[in-house]
């Protein structure tokens, strides 16, 4: 669930990959 979530974050427009990659690399 955690990972289809982070998937749909990096389809949002603008800052939403950049925020899905901060978000994968605080849960590392």
């Amino acid at each position: 669930m955690r990972k289809a979530f982070l998937e749909d974050l990096q389809k949002v427009p603008g800052i939403g990959r950049e925020l899905a990659e901060k978000i994968i690399t605080a849960l590392s």
